[in-house]
C-alpha cells in the first residue's frame, strides 16, 4: 500500500447522521434505493429524505418486508 495511511484504535458508530445520508445519496447517486434495518417511523423519514433528493417511492425507492424479492432490470 504505497502512500496509504493506516489508522487503528478508531471506533465509529457505523450509522450515518441525516446529513450523512444526504451526502451519501449525492455522492453515490444510486439508480435505486432500498432502505433496510429500519422501523416504520425511520423508514418514512428515509423515504422523505429520498423524495427531497428527487427519488420517488415505488419508482426508484423500494420498501420491503423480510422475504420480499425485488427484481431490478435496466
Amino acid at each position: 500500500m504505497q502512500g496509504a495511511h493506516i489508522y487503528d484504535d478508531i471506533h465509529v458508530s457505523g450509522h450515518l447522521s441525516q446529513e450523512g445520508h444526504y451526502q451519501m445519496l449525492e455522492a453515490l447517486q444510486p439508480e435505486n434505493v432500498i432502505p433496510a434495518h429500519q422501523n416504520l417511523q425511520n423508514l418514512a423519514k428515509y423515504v422523505d429524505l429520498c423524495e427531497s433528493e428527487g427519488y420517488s417511492l415505488g419508482d426508484d425507492v423500494h420498501l420491503s418486508r423480510n422475504g420480499t424479492v425485488h427484481t431490478l432490470t435496466e
